[in-house]
C-alpha cells in the first residue's frame, strides 16, 4: 500500500481583538490581546481511502505592539487548546472519527499581526494578517492508524483577519 500523503488545508478562525495604548509618553507602544477560534485541518488521499482532519482550537494571543498613524504590528506568544478533533472519511465510505487521543491537549507558539486600522467617525476598521508558528508538534507520537509514524505536525498559519472596533 502507498503511504498517504499528508496536506495542509486551509483554516478559518473568528474572535476578539483588545488594542491597548495606555501610556501618553509612548502613544505608539502597547498590547494586542486576541481570544479566538480557530479551525486547523490537513488532507490525506492514497489509493484506498480519502479523509480530513479537522482540529478547532480555542487560543489566547498575546502580543507586545506598537502603531503609528493607522499601522499596527505586535510580535508574541499564544497559547492554544483544542476543543474538538476529527477525521471525516470521504473514500470508500463516509464516515466521522473522533480524534482526541491523536493530537495533543495543547499548542504553543510565536504569533505576529500586522495590520491597518482605518478611523471612521463612529466606528474602526481593522485589515491585516497574523502568522503563527508552533514549538509543539499537535499530533502524538507514533498514533500509526490516522497519521503515518513519526509524523510531526507543528501548527504554522496565515491568517487574514477583519474588524470592527470602536
Amino acid at each position: 500500500e502507498k503511504e498517504a500523503k499528508v496536506k495542509p488545508r486551509v483554516s478559518f478562525g473568528a474572535g476578539m481583538r483588545y488594542m491597548l495604548f495606555p501610556n501618553s509618553n509612548a502613544p505608539w507602544c502597547g498590547f494586542i490581546i486576541d481570544f479566538e477560534f480557530t479551525r486547523l485541518g490537513a488532507a490525506r488521499v492514497n489509493d484506498t481511502i480519502e479523509s480530513h482532519f479537522d482540529i478547532d482550537y480555542l487560543a489566547l494571543n498575546v502580543m507586545w505592539a506598537i502603531k503609528f498613524s493607522g499601522f499596527y504590528a505586535g510580535f508574541g506568544l499564544y497559547v492554544g487548546a483544542p476543543v474538538s478533533q476529527k477525521s471525516v472519511i470521504s473514500y470508500p465510505n463516509d464516515s466521522t472519527v473522533d480524534l482526541k487521543d491523536i493530537f495533543n491537549k495543547w499548542d504553543f507558539g510565536y504569533v505576529m499581526t500586522l495590520g491597518w486600522a482605518f478611523d471612521f467617525k463612529y466606528f474602526k476598521f481593522l485589515i491585516g494578517v497574523d502568522f503563527k508558528i508552533g514549538f509543539l508538534s499537535i499530533a502524538k507520537n507514533d498514533v500509526g492508524l490516522e497519521l503515518p509514524a513519526g509524523y510531526k505536525a507543528n501548527n504554522w498559519t496565515v491568517m487574514l483577519h477583519l474588524g470592527f472596533g470602536i
